[in-house]
């Protein structure tokens, strides 16, 4: 008789990891969530967690501008990062994302991703976080998008 297939588990999304977290001190990177982007204007990062996330380091992407950041976010305080700092993002199309190192295509260190206008040079990397469904794209039909609770596919975005 062979041996029994094992059972692959969905990857938890972004709520259910906070829920599986025991309590912390301090926050971790998993409590960070893009959660809007205003064209032409600027990308929000938010601290979707309970506790105080300081971290050095993370890196914003919307390919093929790059720019390092810090964060010192509270429960539910947000950062902003000028547009300028990441490529512009047009209202034609894009993608942003939030890593925690500079190897861009490394899936691993992706934590959070959202493409709009059906752009997205590094969709397959968010596919492969298990972060973004593949193909997936935000319709953009304003000034910019959001999910103020994290978005982890186009449903979770809406229009501004």
């Amino acid at each position: 008789m062979p041996p029994p297939r094992p059972i692959l588990l969905p990857k938890p999304s972004h709520r259910q990891r906070q829920r599986l977290r025991p309590p912390a001190a301090e926050g971790t990177v998993a409590d960070l969530a893009i959660t809007e982007v205003v064209f032409g204007e600027h990308v929000t990062i938010t601290n979707l967690g309970d506790s105080t996330v300081n971290i050095d380091g993370l890196w914003l992407c919307n390919r093929p501008s790059y720019t390092e950041i810090s964060v010192n976010l509270a429960p539910g305080e947000s950062q902003i990062v000028d547009a300028g700092k990441v490529g512009g993002l047009g209202a034609g199309g894009g993608e942003v994302a939030l890593y925690t190192s500079s190897d861009f295509g490394d899936s691993g260190s992706m934590v959070d991703y959202v493409s709009w206008g059906g752009a997205g040079g590094r969709a397959s990397v968010a596919t492969g976080a298990g972060i973004w469904p593949d193909g997936d794209t935000v319709a953009t039909d304003g000034a910019g998008i959001s999910a103020p609770s994290g978005g982890e596919s186009s449903t979770d975005w809406s229009s501004q």
